[in-house]
């Protein structure tokens, strides 16, 4: 076996790692981007779909009120899933029964 074979079975098994964790990461990444734009329209994955008819949503409060709204104010908690109490306390949205709407767009149909 000649040297440049040699190199070679030796940086196969590297190669294919590489594109392997190259495909992984390049999915996840768009997962998070998905994601990204979902809390920032403060829409689930149906509704983003139903959103494509309607250029305005009733329940996007703005990149900052939706972002607090998914992960609380409380940037300890950000990474994992739990709400402080005061979370808990001050937003009714998170007992998933009443949910604040844009005050401009109050008369719009679902």
């Amino acid at each position: 076996m000649s040297r440049s074979q040699e190199v070679l079975q030796h940086l196969q098994p590297h190669f294919s790692h590489l594109v392997l964790n190259l495909a992984f990461s390049l999915s996840v990444l768009g997962f998070m981007i998905m994601h990204i734009s979902l809390v920032s329209g403060n829409t689930t994955t149906i509704e983003a779909y139903e959103k494509k008819t309607s250029p305005r949503w009733m329940y996007d409060l703005g990149r900052k009120k939706n972002f607090a709204q998914v992960f609380g104010n409380d940037k300890k908690y950000w990474f994992i899933p739990a709400y402080s109490e005061e979370d808990l306390r001050r937003m009714p949205a998170l007992q998933g029964l009443d949910y604040p709407v844009r005050t401009d767009l109050d008369g719009q149909e679902l």
